[in-house]
């Protein structure tokens, strides 16, 4: 059967050292360098736990102003973005402003030459309207001067066949009776 087995030589050697450092006359200061080491050892620790503290709040500190830094430029970065977004914005806006400017003057340009348009054929259908009427009154001042002129000369022929129709019968008259006074001076 095996089973576990202790090797005591390691204790034994401890103890014997321990008796022979017992019966040493430097036992004392053996004893005392021995503390003095603990001591320093123990110091030694706790300047190195203090250091690795230190270290460790450094760290800390570093992470810190790191984690600070860092924030800082995603800060500075969302409000250059912000900014540039903002820009960006104006910029259409503005683009927006000046297409509605244009399209607005383009309106009111279009909707004075319709207008100008307007008048222009008003004013030609006016002149046309004028030119026709005088053209009208013109026909119709010549038909009326023909006319009178017709009626003029038509009453002159008249006249002048009542005036020799007239003429006629007066030297018929004035023939007969120069004919009746021969006859009665004869």
């Amino acid at each position: 059967q095996k089973g576990y087995s202790f090797d005591s030589s390691a204790l034994e050697r401890a103890a014997d050292a321990a008796r022979q450092l017992e019966r040493s006359r430097n036992a004392k200061e053996a004893f005392e360098i021995a503390r003095l080491q603990e001591y320093t050892k123990q110091k030694e620790y706790e300047a190195a736990a203090k250091q690795a503290e230190l270290q460790m709040q450094s760290l800390r500190t570093e992470q810190i102003r790191v984690a600070e830094e860092e924030r800082r430029k995603t800060l500075t970065e969302e409000t250059r973005h912000a900014r540039a977004r903002a820009e960006h914005q104006d910029q259409l806006a503005r683009k927006r402003q000046e297409e509605e400017l244009a399209t607005k003057a383009r309106m009111q340009a279009e909707s004075l030459k319709k207008q100008e348009e307007s008048v222009r054929k008003q004013e030609a259908m006016r002149k046309a309207t004028v030119e026709h009427e005088l053209a009208l009154k013109h026909k119709y001042d010549l038909e009326k001067v023909q006319a009178e002129t017709h009626a003029r000369a038509k009453a002159a022929r008249e006249n002048r066949d009542v005036n020799l129709e007239q003429l006629r019968a007066t030297e018929e008259e004035r023939r007969k009776t120069t004919i009746e006074k021969i006859k009665s001076v004869f």
